[in-house]
């Protein structure tokens, strides 16, 4: 082995070490802005919140928080406030926090594969089985594309919805509550656009109109 040989070789190996190193995870969401009473620099309706993330709102602003994991809606007036994993800390504001009834791990995980880009999403096919319950039978769907989305019952015959969503804090959505569009108590669907799509379950006891975000939100 020449000299220049033995020279090189720890810097092969520390660039070889480099290399195998994971790349560093960017941190999961666990929260989503459902409102805002007032503007905020770099925050908008329908944007993911990861822990570690600070707002500072307006005296009188409020901010409106779905906690997905924990079921949590937060209601957040005035002060600085600080996103968590479950939760938020909240200085110089006011925090009024309720639980509320959805399927959290599951609402997060569709969170977390619908935020992945470029990749397409294919849950509960197959077996048609549901990967999420919604508690809401006028569903608001939250996809990354502008293309339609289509809206389809397996377990019962029902005409195929085929509807356009609307440009809204980063990503379309399509609130089927503001168009009076019902999916039917108790019915599986199969939701896609393109080649992303999910099959969801409307709860048997799902109630119709604008429920809060977690109780009826679809990422796609």
């Amino acid at each position: 082995m020449t000299a220049r040989t033995q020279a090189a070789l720890p810097v092969a190996i520390a660039l070889g070490c480099a290399l195998a190193l994971p790349a560093r995870a960017e941190p999961q969401a666990s929260a989503m802005v459902e409102s805002l009473s007032q503007p905020v620099p770099g925050v908008a309706a329908m944007d993911y919140l990861a822990p570690g993330r600070t707002i500072t709102l307006p005296p009188d602003g409020t901010l409106v928080l779905d906690y997905l994991a924990s079921c949590t809606r937060e209601t957040i007036t005035g002060g600085t406030v600080h996103v968590g994993p479950e939760s938020s800390t909240v200085e110089h504001g006011r925090l009024s926090r309720r639980r509320m009834e959805c399927d959290g791990n599951d609402l997060a995980l569709a969170a977390r594969q619908s935020d992945v880009g470029g990749v397409a999403v294919y849950r509960g096919l197959g077996h048609e089985k549901p990967s999420l319950t919604l508690r809401g039978t006028m569903p608001i769907i939250l996809a990354r594309g502008s293309g339609p989305i289509l809206i389809e019952r397996l377990d019962e015959s029902e005409p195929t919805r085929d509807l356009a969503a609307q440009a809204a804090g980063g990503r379309a959505v399509l609130d089927l509550a503001s168009t009076q569009t019902e999916l039917t108590a108790g019915g599986v669907y199969r939701v896609s656009q393109g080649k992303r799509s999910v099959v969801v379950k409307i709860a048997e006891d799902a109630a119709p109109g604008a429920l809060p975000l977690m109780q009826r939100m679809l990422p796609l």
